[in-house]
């Protein structure tokens, strides 16, 4: 080999090594500028979650059928669509930055965190408890500062943590089965039972009945119609079943459908059209089998409704004429 080629070699290896040096001092600084974590835990050992802020609380719990579920073990399952990720949130956030090792009382009001407003507990399977304490927010407001309760460490922590915790407060994760409309969001409504109906839209703030004559509703009798849309007490009986028979659900005795209307994250209005079935009444008589319908399709859950919101529904249509002049079809 030449002593031209060999020096080209030389050349070409320092080249390479210097390239694989500088790359690999470049990794090790980014490793070592990664934040750390505020705390990490095993999605698998969570058991409960408690959220207390100012606009309220709300709990979760895993329960017995490896379901989250809102407000105890034994309370209405969570709608995966929503809860998605939360748990996965609550397994720890990694930190902007670790902002004091060693903070003094004074530092701790500075940063919120001598009286925190917004407190999250997270329950593990072993019996510990972490307790999550949330302060203010940061001057340009895109993180909080924050700190593990019974550790000293002052981090600061990305606000839309805390804000997707804390809409849970506001916004539980219900399923989507789950009758959750309020009478404020109610644009129009179709009541059929077997002994009458009832269609009522809402117009420029004022309900009329559904029909050509467009009549307004009676002012004095309207809160009353209204009273009875609201949310009814509700218990999951199958996540799934192929038979309604037994329930009453291949006949229904009342279909009630309403329009909704909601603001999404980005403040844009969003119309939703639901159908709620009612099939027969339980063995003991205090609720009815009832099934939800979303578009043209049925959710596969059965979940039963207090009877005394049932048959407050039934007086309600019965109460009433038919809006368009016919005969009432049933549900």
């Amino acid at each position: 080999m030449s002593i031209r080629t060999s020096i080209i070699l030389v050349v070409a290896l320092a080249m390479v090594a210097g390239y694989v040096f500088f790359i690999q001092l470049r990794q090790v600084e980014e490793e070592e500028e990664e934040p750390p974590w505020f705390y990490n835990l095993d999605i698998a050992d969570l058991t409960r979650i408690h959220i207390e802020d100012s606009a309220g609380n709300a709990s979760f719990h895993l329960g017995e059928d490896n379901n989250w579920r809102i407000g105890d073990p034994e309370g209405i399952p969570v709608g995966l669509d929503r809860w998605g990720g939360i748990t996965l949130l609550l397994t720890g956030p990694r930190s902007r930055r670790l902002l004091d090792e060693q903070p003094t009382d004074p530092n701790l009001a500075d940063y919120g965190l001598d009286a925190p407003p917004t407190v999250v507990e997270v329950d593990l399977k072993d019996g510990r408890s972490i307790n999550v304490l949330l302060g203010f927010a940061t001057p340009d407001g895109s993180n909080n500062y924050a700190q593990v309760e019974g550790f000293p460490q002052v981090f600061t922590v990305f606000s839309g943590w805390r804000e997707s915790l804390t809409k849970l407060i506001d916004d539980p994760p219900y399923p989507q089965w789950y009758y959750n409309a309020s009478a404020a969001s109610i644009n129009r409504f179709e009541l059929f039972t077997d002994e009458g109906f009832l269609s009522l839209i809402k117009e420029n703030d004022e309900w009329r009945f559904n029909n050509e004559e467009a009549a307004l509703v009676d002012p004095e009798v309207l809160p009353g119609i209204l009273e009875h849309l609201e949310k009814p007490d509700q218990e999951l009986v199958l996540f799934d079943t192929l038979d309604l028979t037994p329930y009453g659900l291949d006949e229904p005795v009342l279909s009630l459908f309403m329009e909704t209307q909601k603001l999404d994250d980005e403040g844009f209005n969003v119309l939703s059209h639901t159908r709620y079935l009612v099939g027969g009444l339980t063995e003991d008589g205090s609720a009815y089998y009832a099934q939800t319908v979303r578009g043209e399709f049925p959710f596969p859950e059965v979940f039963t409704i207090e009877a005394s919101w049932v048959e407050a529904m039934q007086s309600l249509a019965a109460d009433y004429p038919h809006t368009d002049g016919t005969q009432n079809a049933g549900p």
